[in-house]
């Protein structure tokens, strides 16, 4: 336990003696270390000192010394350290009175001081100053890139227009299935004759200026 609290906690900034003078620890520190290079072998009150967070986290946590909050902690004057305790003790029993004994004194109290009361209950009505500010309009945002950008844009022109297109092509290519011979073969005549006049055109198209000749000569 001595070890994590002088590792964590403690420190060699400084400290205070009884009578609250701040005295310098670094001298202390700087002993144990000749104290260990001349072989000797004591334990002084530098060799406690020496383990403190300083030396235990090195460079890894800088702290000045001006802003050890947590060693000036240790130095705060008795009523700041023991207020905390004393306030909850204070608290229980008057919750405890009041709850258990005189019911009708928190009704009292809440109509007299009913603005904070009504303050305290809510909570300073943090939450709902951050709904109003937070939550409602990152909603509004958020429905907003939703419903106009993911729906509409995105998926419109993704795979929700790809699924529209194949639909509509495969609704109109299901009108040529009838199940009749005949309009098959007609469908296959026109392929046919589609596929040969896209070939004249590409790889001979004087021979498709002649029939088209052909066809005006004889009209």
């Amino acid at each position: 336990g001595a070890l994590l609290y002088g590792g964590f906690v403690g420190s060699a900034h400084h400290h205070e003696d009884g009578h609250g003078t701040v005295e310098a620890s670094s001298a202390n520190s700087h002993k144990s270390h000749e104290a260990h290079k001349t072989g000797e072998d004591h334990h002084s009150e530098s060799d406690h000192i020496a383990w403190n967070k300083e030396e235990f986290w090195g460079k890894a946590l800088l702290v000045l010394p001006e802003n050890d909050t947590v060693e000036k902690g240790h130095y705060a004057p008795l009523e700041v350290k023991i207020l905390p305790a004393i306030m909850g003790v204070v608290g229980i029993f008057l919750a405890a009175v009041f709850y258990l004994k005189a019911n009708s004194v928190p009704g009292i109290l809440v109509k007299i001081f009913r603005p904070v009361h009504a303050l305290f209950y809510n909570k300073w009505f943090f939450d709902e100053l951050y709904d109003y500010l937070v939550v409602k309009p990152v909603w509004w945002l958020g429905r907003l890139f939703y419903k106009g950008g993911d729906k509409k844009i995105v998926d419109g022109l993704g795979p929700d227009g790809f699924a529209w297109l194949s639909y509509q092509l495969g609704r109109g290519l299901s009108r040529f299935q009838t199940g009749y011979v005949y309009q098959y073969a007609f469908v296959i005549v026109i392929g046919l004759a589609a596929l040969l006049a896209w070939s004249l055109m590409r790889f001979e198209p004087q021979a498709f200026e002649l029939i088209s000749d052909a066809f005006a000569a004889w009209k």
